[in-house]
């Protein structure tokens, strides 16, 4: 979002950012400097080293008056935008800068922060290996000498040589319109290492400074005597086609908030943003992957990243009136980070999850009993979907993907006795099933699967002991002195039960729940209780003999708990472990009005809004967002997944009789700037 500033303003924020600036980097020396606001082709360091960057080239020169970030009167920028070439074409662009940098030895650096902004007018998509600082002994790998930044298939690139040779580090992989790789675009980029490790940084005038990638590195850093160049290689045929402006080399690592007070500075953006207004949300926009014809209906939808950084998503389609049990999955693939989307396949299967690891891209789901299918080029084409052959029931139900750099996991829904018609929840039990990351999935012998405890085995109005409702937790560390007591009794409804599982793990050996003795899951299924907030909670432990045991979970006080509070848990949700912030994601819907009675507008079937949450144990949750309302039909069965930066979403939108049921894909941007 924009945050209109009148030029007095703007010039306000500007110089008292400066200001800042002086005292707040005043622990990394300033070696080179260029603001580029001149209006001829030289430009003075105001750096440590005063040498002069020359400008070459046949379509570059001064930028015109407020051509540069903060479009303010007086900032100026380079400007390359005359070429029609980027990166090594025909013909070459020969436009660069240029100084032989006096005194810049890369070799006496033991740290470095190198920060810029460009503004390119094509696509880093394509194989342009655009050189963007290049003090190098060679343009073509491997570099023998100094070190070299280029962009490369929508991410950036830095190639450094140490005495163990060369290393090459690489930022996220940005799609089309995000992160470095946006077009018209001011984009702030930062570089640092602090003796051992390289680490990416992205900005923009309009968003804050996020982790764009790391990397390893010892160093020393081989030097070379060789020019600085920005914008093009020593060949000049690898130039940049757009705008530079304000670019920086210090001799330490800055931090990311002084990176953030550098951006704010030279965006002239407020540090303090503006307060108050209603929530609104805040992924809005989608791109349509499918939309329903009169004869169909679409159900829940799933989403993957793969290595290559195409997105696949999933959806679910029945005929009008059919059975649940009959459904086809529909597999879609984007290569452009989710605008344009190409069904690939129909599979004969439902409830699926998309699960991607080293031996290919794998749909899990449902046709009577468990199957798979597979993709061995990046989901393009699929082989049928191969039976496991359990013998067992299970249910439609849909949840996320656990995976670690060692085995993957799924909690599918098993349904173990048939003592009970129509809403059977309560005889459904959340397993667990893993396997190594490297093994062929498609195969059952390289599945460990849980044993089956289900809801009604736990929780029952009709249990022997006559005590239901007991499985809270509470009290949750042991009193002095405590009444025993049922938690609640319940009114009459379908019996109470769970769906949708989830399963992740606790990684935090501070955490109650976690187990340094054995591997252990937790599974969060959506809790069919009449009420809403609550999801039911399961561990399965993994046993010496290598079998998986599902049991309750206990609290310090030495009561077990199979319900806790959820955002959203009474329906489906999806849960993501974003290892960068170290915090588990969760996307819901939120109830309309839970303490309405039905027969008077209220109950839990309206879902107004799709809501994000975040949580470092999974049990306090934070709000983070709104991501989309109901605008078009209740967004419900909604899937989230990580690309670098941004969070990929995919839902179904339940429209009206005028409107068909939508497959919609959404991406959140830096979404990690929402923690708090």
């Amino acid at each position: 979002m924009k945050h209109p500033l009148s030029r007095l303003r703007r010039l306000v924020v500007l110089t008292a950012g400066l200001c800042a600036l002086a005292s707040s980097l005043s622990a990394q020396t300033l070696k080179l400097a260029y603001t580029f606001d001149e209006s001829t082709t030289t430009y003075a360091s105001s750096g440590e080293l005063a040498v002069p960057l020359t400008s070459r080239g046949n379509f570059q020169g001064a930028g015109a008056d407020a051509s540069g970030v903060s479009g303010l009167p007086g900032d100026r920028a380079w400007d390359a935008s005359a070429n029609t070439t980027q990166g090594a074409v025909t013909p070459a662009n020969n436009a660069a800068l240029t100084t032989p940098a006096t005194g810049l030895d890369l070799s006496q650096l033991t740290g470095f922060t190198i920060a810029f902004w460009f503004r390119t007018e094509q696509s880093l998509d394509a194989d342009a290996a655009t050189r963007l600082v290049y003090k190098a002994d060679r343009a073509t790998t491997p570099v023998g000498q100094g070190l070299t930044l280029r962009s490369f298939s929508g991410r950036l690139e830095l190639r450094i040589a140490g005495p163990a040779g060369e290393a090459v580090i690489n930022s996220f992989d940005f799609p089309f319109g995000s992160g470095y790789n946006k077009i018209n675009s001011w984009i702030f980029v930062a570089l640092t290492w602090d003796g051992s490790t390289i680490q990416y940084y992205c900005g923009g005038r309009d968003y804050r400074v996020v982790l764009a990638g790391s990397g390893a590195f010892t160093g020393p850093i081989v030097n070379n005597t060789g020019n600085l160049i920005l914008g093009n290689t020593s060949a000049f045929n690898r130039g940049l086609d757009g705008l530079f402006d304000n670019f920086r080399l210090y001799d330490g690592a800055l931090t990311k908030a002084e990176l953030e007070t550098l951006r704010q500075s030279d965006a002239a953006v407020p540090s303090v943003l503006p307060t108050g207004g209603p929530l609104r949300p805040m992924a809005p926009d989608f791109a349509v992957i499918a939309a329903a014809d009169s004869a169909q209906t679409l159900g829940a939808a799933q989403i993957v990243r793969l290595a290559s950084g195409r997105l696949l998503a999933s959806h679910e389609q029945r005929p009008v009136d059919a059975k649940d049990d009959t459904a086809a999955t529909v597999i879609s693939s984007s290569d452009d980070g989710g605008i344009n989307w190409t069904p690939r396949a129909t599979l004969a299967l439902g409830s699926a999850r998309l699960i991607a690891t080293a031996t290919g891209a794998h749909v899990l789901g449902l046709a009577e009993d468990l199957v798979i299918a597979r993709s061995l080029d990046d989901g393009a084409t699929w082989s049928a979907p191969i039976a496991f052959g359990t013998g067992q029931t299970w249910n439609r139900s849909l949840g996320n993907v656990w995976q670690t750099s060692e085995h993957v996991a799924v909690a599918l829904m098993q349904r173990i006795t048939r003592n009970r018609e129509g809403w059977t929840h309560g005889e459904l039990a959340p397993v667990v099933w893993r396997a190594p990351a490297g093994a062929d999935l498609t195969q059952l012998a390289n599945w460990t699967r849980s044993d089956a405890v289900s809801f009604s085995d736990l929780f029952d109005k009709f249990d022997s002991e006559g005590k239901a409702g007991r499985y809270f937790g509470v009290p949750f560390r042991q009193p002095s002195a405590a009444a025993e007591g049922d938690a609640f009794q319940r009114q009459a409804l379908a019996p109470v039960g769970w769906l949708d599982a989830n399963v992740v793990q606790l990684l935090d050996p501070q955490h109650y729940w976690h187990n340094a003795a054995a591997p252990t899951w937790h599974v969060l299924t959506r809790a069919q209780t009449g009420s809403a907030g609550f999801a039911a909670l399961l561990k399965v432990v993994q046993q010496p003999d290598g079998s998986l045991q599902a049991a309750p979970e206990v609290v310090p006080s030495g009561k077990k708990t199979v319900l806790l509070p959820l955002p959203g848990g009474e329906e489906r949700f999806n849960i993501r472990y974003d290892s960068v912030s170290g915090l588990y994601w969760l996307l819901s819907t939120q109830p309309e009005d839970s303490m309405r009675r039905p027969d008077r507008g209220g109950g839990l079937a309206a879902r107004r809004v799709l809501t994000l949450h975040f949580s470092r144990n999974l049990v306090d949750w934070c709000f983070a967002a709104i991501v989309a309302d109901n605008t078009l039909g209740d967004v419900v069965d909604a899937a989230l997944e990580i690309d670098n930066l941004d969070l990929a979403l995919v839902s179904r939108t339940r429209g009206s009789a005028s409107q068909p049921d939508l497959i919609t894909f959404r991406r959140l941007r830096n979404f990690r700037d929402l923690t708090y």
